[in-house]
C-alpha cells in the first residue's frame, strides 16, 4: 500500500477515534475535555497512528485537520469557513511542530507530549477569545 493511502487511513482512523472519544469525554468532563483531554488524545492519536501505519506524520495531521474542519463546516454556513480554515491550519502546524521536535529530540513521545501542551494552550486561547466576543 502506498504512503499516501496509509497516511489517509491514519488520518481517518485518528479522526474517528477522536470523534468517538470526544462524544464520551465531553459530557463527563465538559471544559476540561475541550481544553486538556481532547488535545492530548488527538495529538497522541495522530502521531502514533501515523507511526503505526508507517505513514507521514505531518500529512496525517493535515488529513485530520481537513476532516475536523469539514465536520465544523457542516451544515454549511459562510461564517463557518473561518472555522474550517483555522482547524486545518492549526493541525498542519501541530504536525510540523511534531516533526520538528522529533528531528531535534529523536523522541516521538516527547514530541507528541510537547505538541499536546501547545494544543492545550491553543484551545485555552481560542476558548478565551470566543467567550470574550
Amino acid at each position: 500500500m502506498s504512503v499516501f493511502l496509509r497516511t489517509v487511513g491514519a488520518g481517518f482512523v485518528a479522526a474517528a477515534i477522536s470523534y468517538v472519544l470526544n462524544k464520551i469525554l465531553l459530557p463527563r468532563f465538559r471544559k476540561y475535555s475541550v481544553i486538556i483531554l481532547t488535545p492530548v488524545m488527538e495529538e497522541g492519536a495522530k502521531t502514533f497512528l501515523a507511526l503505526g501505519f508507517n505513514a507521514s506524520v505531518v500529512f496525517t495531521h493535515t488529513i485530520f485537520g481537513l476532516i475536523e474542519g469539514a465536520y465544523d463546516l457542516f451544515p454549511f454556513e459562510e461564517k463557518k469557513v473561518a472555522a474550517f480554515l483555522v482547524s486545518l491550519l492549526s493541525h498542519v502546524i501541530f504536525g510540523v511542530l511534531t516533526w520538528l521536535i522529533f528531528i531535534y529530540s529523536s523522541s516521538w513521545i516527547l514530541s507528541a507530549s510537547l505538541v499536546s501542551a501547545v494544543h492545550v494552550l491553543w484551545n485555552f486561547g481560542v476558548i478565551k477569545i470566543l467567550k470574550s466576543s
